[in-house]
């Protein structure tokens, strides 16, 4: 065989087992009776799937589970305490969630009733808002400090909201404060005079002064 004819048949033999390798390794078509086979098998889990009833479980016994649950616990009493500290994040977590809620849906209320008595700056960029009450013995001993920051912060706007829940008198006062508060004065003075007036403001303690009401 001459060179030029092994030439010609070397190329051949590669095409020619090529071509059976794909052959060989193509995937047989489906059929029709394999494509029916499946779609009865695929029906018969299906029905099965549906039919079939949920597992029972076993029921626990009490005197069983009570024992390893207190030996447990015993085993490290400190599961209390982190329970303990987990449950009071919890708490506090969501009380925060709900005032936040509670603050937002009364914003227009809290920030800008046209009633409400402000102090400082009413045009300042941070607004602080104080909820009070003239028997409170800690918003008395806060009067310095509110004082102070109005002094040093010009752009400080104030809004100062009766809360009176301390006693009947504090009842009596934040109705008279929110008359002061409608008439044309100095409130911060009346304000500081009645934090400032020794014991507990009743309605038998004397007014402040005059001059400090008009």
């Amino acid at each position: 065989m001459s060179r030029v004819t092994l030439a010609l048949v070397a190329p051949v033999g590669i095409l020619a087992g090529a071509l059976g390798y794909s052959v060989l390794n193509k995937p047989a078509p489906q059929t029709t009776d394999t494509v029916a086979v499946r779609a009865i098998v695929d029906e018969a889990l299906a029905a099965h799937d549906a039919t079939e009833k949920p597992r029972a479980v076993a029921a626990i016994d009490p005197a069983q589970l009570n024992p390893l649950i207190e030996q447990y616990l015993l085993s490290d009493p400190k599961i209390l305490q982190r329970m303990s500290v987990a449950l009071d994040t919890t708490l506090r977590a969501e009380q925060r969630e709900q005032s936040t809620s509670a603050i937002a849906s009364m914003r227009d209320k809290i920030y800008n009733d046209p009633d409400q008595v402000v102090l400082g700056n009413p045009k300042g960029d941070v607004t602080l808002v104080e909820f009070f009450d003239y028997n409170c013995g800690y918003c008395r001993s806060a009067l310095p400090d509110l004082a102070t920051l109005l002094a040093e912060d010009p752009n400080l706007r104030v809004v100062l909201k009766e809360f009176p829940i301390l006693s009947n008198e504090s009842i009596d006062a934040a109705r008279v404060a929110v008359l002061v508060g409608k008439a044309d004065v100095d409130y911060w003075s009346f304000h500081e005079a009645l934090f400032s007036a020794r014991g507990r403001w009743t309605r038998a303690q004397p007014s402040p002064p005059r001059a400090n009401w008009a």
